[in-house]
């Protein structure tokens, strides 16, 4: 929790405005890597695909890419990842459309996609098989993306972004071997 509250503070304090949204990544059913993943390597490889990704927007505004991700595993043979994605507010305010491209793939230009894309390069996968493979976190209550524009001395947005990354900090749900939880580095 205090590693999550210091990477949020830090945030604010480098951009007037932060995107910050909650997305999962998954594993292919029978993907073998995915129990054997113990150092983390495919989500390091998906951090540099990503970075990127996020690199080739074309626009005035760097993305400026922060990150937390909590590695979790509860009753499925394999684990998931659970990230909380920072970003300059100014280049990225939004997930974008997350459903897939018309005829299938993920081919559209917007966060999601371009995360979609960056994990189906870490773990090798078709990009057309990527369906559920990658999700947006819905708000409970509505059926509405957890986006929020977290800004400096807005301690009402912080508060909820902070109950937000609290989800990945639980320690329930974590593996006991290996690195479950990290952060970008300011």
């Amino acid at each position: 929790m205090e590693r999550s509250l210091h990477i949020l503070q830090q945030v604010m304090a480098c951009q007037r405005r932060t995107f910050v949204c909650r997305m999962d990544l998954r594993f292919p059913e029978g993907y073998p890597a995915a129990t054997l993943d113990h150092h983390n390597v495919l989500l390091l490889n998906f951090w540099r695909y990503l970075k990127r990704e996020l690199a080739a927007t074309a626009g005035k505004y760097r993305p400026c890419l922060r990150f937390l991700w909590a590695r979790e595993h509860e009753s499925r043979e394999t684990h998931h990842y659970h990230l909380m994605l920072l970003l300059n507010y100014e280049a990225i305010f939004t997930v974008g459309n997350y459903s897939p491209s018309p005829g299938g793939g993920y081919y559209r230009n917007n966060l999601t996609h371009r995360v979609v894309r960056s994990w189906a390069r870490a773990i090798e996968w078709p990009l057309e098989n990527m369906g559920g493979r990658v999700q947006v976190c819905l708000h409970p209550n509505t059926p509405t993306p957890v986006e929020y524009c977290l800004r400096l001395g807005d301690d009402e947005t912080l508060a909820s972004v902070f109950y937000a990354a609290s989800y990945l900090c639980k320690a329930y749900s974590k593996i006991p071997y290996g690195h479950s939880f990290g952060s970008s580095r300011l």
